[in-house]
């Protein structure tokens, strides 16, 4: 399968965006504690965590979409999507439930459903960092394989 020079330029980009986030929320949420943050009512670094974790998703969910569409010709649904290129040996099984869980997060700060509880996103979001760092692994092994 070709991928033309532009398309790759674009994962790339998506796939720098992605790690720059990683790496901000390693940082940003290993200088500091959930609850060391509230209690300074540092509503300021919360928030620009919670912003950090809602880039690295989308940018999941973007390169998701990308890869079916280059694959199968065909972006779906969410789930679909996942399951299309897990089918497809671009990600390892073991990806998905914290993909999955990811998403629905994504959506729970973007959209405050039933009001953010700071807790659950925290955790979410730190237990879920080396699902993100493999997910740009995977992809960019992907990417590298299609390319040369």
């Amino acid at each position: 399968m070709d991928i033309d020079s532009g398309r790759v330029d674009r994962y790339r980009k998506k796939l720098g965006f992605l790690q720059q986030n990683i790496t901000r929320l390693r940082e940003w949420m290993g200088r500091s504690s959930l609850k060391i943050i509230k209690e300074k009512e540092d509503i300021q670094s919360l928030y620009g965590i919670f912003h950090a974790a809602q880039n690295a998703i989308e940018s999941i969910i973007d390169i998701i979409a990308m890869v079916c569409k280059d694959l199968i010709n065909l972006a779906e649904d969410r789930l679909s999507n996942i399951e299309n290129i897990i089918r497809k040996n671009v990600i390892p099984q073991d990806l998905k439930s914290g993909i999955i869980e990811l998403t629905g997060l994504r959506n729970r700060l973007v959209h405050e459903y039933n009001g953010i509880i700071d807790e659950f996103a925290w955790s979410a979001i730190w237990e879920n960092i080396h699902t993100m760092n493999e997910f740009h692994k995977e992809i960019t092994a992907w990417l590298n394989q299609m390319i040369n």
